[in-house]
């Protein structure tokens, strides 16, 4: 499902989800929110039953930022069926190649 909320809830939300699913990669806070919150950024995001974020993919241009789906939520079909959203909008603005972020 397309992200529906505000930006900044998204960077803060987005932001933590990396945090849980990446504890071993170094970056500060502040750079996460910039590059997960940025506004031209088409986000896809999984909920649970109490509307918690759980998984998400972070699609800017050709170029698939983040995708992760939280530990007891894995091996259910989430990040494929996330992949395949954030694949869809890349291929339908007009690009023909998807790069993953650095």
């Amino acid at each position: 499902m397309l992200w529906s909320g505000g930006r900044a809830d998204k960077g803060q939300e987005l932001a933590d989800l990396f945090e849980r699913n990446f504890p071993l990669i170094v970056r500060e806070r502040s750079s996460v929110l910039r590059i997960l919150g940025h506004e031209g950024n088409a986000v896809f995001a999984e909920r649970d039953s109490k509307n918690c974020l759980i998984g998400a993919a972070v699609v800017n241009r050709g170029t698939i930022l983040m995708l992760c789906v939280d530990q007891p939520y894995r091996r259910q079909g989430i990040g494929s069926r996330l992949l395949a959203e954030a694949e869809e909008a890349i291929w339908k603005n007009g690009f023909e190649k998807i790069k993953p972020a650095d």
